[in-house]
Order: C-alpha cells, then sequence, then structure tokens
C-alpha cells in the first residue's frame, strides 16, 4: 500500500485526492475505495480524464445500476472497475432473474438489495417448514444444520462464494466467483487483544487494509509483490 487518503460523503469533486494521487511515484496499480454511487463514479471520471489508469475497486457500494450507465457513451471509463459483491448481477444471473421477475408483476427492483431480502425471507421459510413451528430456537438449528445454506462452519453467517464484477465493452463479466482465502475474524474488529474496543474508524482502516492486501490474490491482477494499492 502506497497512501490512504481522506474522503468526506458525499463528494462530488475529487480534484485534492486526485492531485495526491498524480504525486506518487510510481502511480499506484489499483485504488481501492468503499463508497457508494454516484461518488465512486464521479471519482472514476475525474481519475480517466486526469490519465489516472489504475484499476478502482472497491465493495458492494459500486453494485448499483447507475455504475453502469457512466459507461454508456464511452465503455472503456469501466474497463477496468471491478467491485465484490454478494451475490453475482451479470446477464444470465439468478440476480437480473429475479429483477426482470419483479418488474414484469409490477414491483419494479432497483439493485440487488430486494434481491438479498428475498434470499432471507426463502430462508426462513425453509426453516419453518422443516421445523413445523414457528420455535425461535428450533429455526436457527435448521438454518444452522441446512445443506443449501452454509451456517455449519461459522454458525453465525454464512460461508459463501464472493463474486467479483468487472466490465467489458460496458457490460458486466464474472470475473472470479470463490470463497476469499483471507477472511479476517469478525472479533478482532470489536475487540484488542488487551480487550480493548476498536474505534469505527480503526475498523474502517483494518478493512480496507485487509482486502487491497487479499487483492493481491486475484488472478486478473496477478500475483507480483511490487503492485501498490492506495487505499482511501
Amino acid at each position: 500500500m502506497q497512501a490512504k487518503l481522506d474522503f468526506g460523503i458525499p463528494t462530488s469533486g475529487w480534484s485534492p485526492q486526485i492531485a495526491e494521487i498524480r504525486k506518487l511515484d510510481p502511480l499506484p496499480d489499483a485504488v481501492y475505495i468503499s463508497l457508494i454511487m454516484p461518488d465512486v463514479g464521479g471519482l472514476i471520471r475525474q481519475l480517466r480524464a486526469a490519465g489516472v489508469d489504475a484499476w478502482v475497486l472497491g465493495s458492494d457500494g459500486l453494485d448499483d445500476p447507475s455504475l453502469d450507465a457512466i459507461g454508456s457513451d464511452d465503455p472503456s471509463i469501466l474497463e477496468k472497475a471491478a467491485f465484490g459483491t454478494p451475490a453475482p448481477s451479470q446477464a444470465g444471473s439468478a440476480m437480473e432473474k429475479f429483477i426482470k421477475d419483479c418488474d414484469s408483476m409490477g414491483y419494479p427492483v432497483d439493485g440487488m438489495f430486494h434481491a438479498l431480502g428475498a434470499d432471507v425471507k426463502m430462508e426462513i421459510a425453509y426453516a419453518v417448514e422443516a421445523t413445523g413451528g414457528t420455535d425461535p430456537v428450533a429455526i436457527r438449528e435448521a438454518l444452522r444444520s441446512a445443506d443449501s445454506v452454509s451456517f455449519k462452519e461459522t454458525s453465525t453467517h454464512s460461508l459463501r462464494a464472493i463474486p467479483v464484477i468487472d466490465f467489458k465493452d460496458g457490460v458486466r463479466v464474472l470475473l472470479s466467483y470463490s470463497i476469499p482465502e483471507c477472511v479476517p475474524d469478525w472479533r478482532l474488529h470489536s475487540m484488542t487483544s488487551a480487550g480493548t474496543r476498536i474505534s469505527g474508524a480503526a475498523r474502517y482502516s483494518e478493512w480496507s487494509m485487509l482486502k487491497a492486501r487479499d487483492l493481491r490474490r486475484l488472478p486478473w491482477l496477478g500475483r507480483s509483490r511490487s503492485r501498490k494499492f492506495l487505499c482511501g
């Protein structure tokens, strides 16, 4: 990691941060930022306009139809933009089918979160049917023991593959779909080894650095140790 830059939310003008990026020698191979649209769309446009060709990498805040729209006139703007997200959302995916089905029934869905909510309801419905009742303890145990939802290994959250989405000619493509190798223990983000609570800012910084390091393992970025990452 070469540097960390501060930014506020919302941010429409990224000139100060881009000026700092351009001072780095060498220029970073990738900029990681966990942010939502439309702010990150402005960052991508302004980086390209400034001649910075680094990857722009992020999380599910980028999984928004309005991100696709910024490449409508020039698809090359999105060629080096990628993000990890809870579920695949490229053409032909179950996510796309869910959104189209909702639209056809008169329930317009904008983005993935409605689909994730539907998944939660289906999980609870499965547990209610499997137990024959609504006892919360029985439902919890049914979810933990289900083969279709992998709570068995953790008991608190599902262990699942994480899709990474990129763009080719302005269209979403699935770059990778696997269980991450480097997943920090959630307990590390709430307590230090001495038992002192970590602040929200410290947790955010820790996540940024962990994700940046883990991105080196993705085959589409290569495995060279010389790669530089700029975390926002």
